[in-house]
């Protein structure tokens, strides 16, 4: 991966790459891009319950305007779940083939609410 991002962004790039159990140990708001590629398979069974619980670790890891970036299998329906905790506007396709997608979700800044 590391390897990956310095072909295609070039070494003068601030980038960290850590594997890690669905951001154990990760504080609130403190990074700028999360990416994943969700397990789905779970001995014989296939869920998207852990990818959900990394999904909902992302956002809260994200910083405002944060991006998280997902591939997964295209009928696994990602899109839906992450519009779902993102909102629709906040999640966005960025490519795909017959068989993967990647998606984009942002994370919007908390509104204030009016007083």
């Amino acid at each position: 991966a590391k390897q990956n991002l310095r072909d295609n962004l070039g070494e003068n790039r601030d980038i960290q790459c850590i594997a890690n159990n669905c951001l154990d140990g990760f504080k609130h708001s403190s990074s700028s891009m999360v990416m994943c590629n969700p397990p789905f398979h779970q001995q014989q069974a296939i869920t998207d319950h852990i990818a959900w619980q990394m999904f909902c670790d992302a956002k809260q890891v994200l910083s405002e305007n944060g991006r998280l970036l997902v591939i997964g299998n295209r009928h696994l329906g990602y899109d839906a779940k992450l519009k779902r905790l993102f909102g629709d506007k906040n999640v966005k396709l960025i490519a795909s083939n017959n068989k993967f997608v990647i998606l984009q979700a942002t994370k919007n800044p908390a509104k204030l609410s009016a007083k």
